[in-house]
């Protein structure tokens, strides 16, 4: 199997969101009440576009994998050391959606 496109992440900072209190608002006979939610750090993602090339019985076959790292923001990280913490997480990425589809697959065998 060959893998292209692997080293060419693309950097997005993503701004924290501060939490959100339950609130209710009344207005006459109505009342719109507005749930908590929790908040989000400031972080960075970083998508990737994966091309690996095999064969499979004599037959060429291309595979086209699309998946997103996030990166906890550090002030003054340099984008480059951003892209590769991402793709270091990648392998174990994969692992998890390979253990889900396997688990997914011996309950519908069951």
């Amino acid at each position: 199997m060959e893998l292209s496109g692997f080293g060419f992440g693309k950097v997005t900072f993503n701004s924290s969101v501060a939490d959100k209190e339950r609130s209710a608002v009344s207005e006459g006979m109505v009342t719109l009440v507005h749930e908590a939610v929790a908040g989000i750090p400031a972080h960075f993602t970083v998508d990737f576009s994966i091309w690996a090339r095999h064969q499979v019985h004599g037959v060429d076959v291309s595979q086209l994998v699309n998946l997103t790292a996030v990166v906890p923001a550090a002030i003054g990280e340099p984008y480059e050391r951003i892209e590769q913490q991402g793709a270091q997480s990648l392998a174990a990425i994969l692992r998890q959606i390979a253990d889900l589809m396997e688990a997914e697959l011996q309950r519908d065998g069951e």
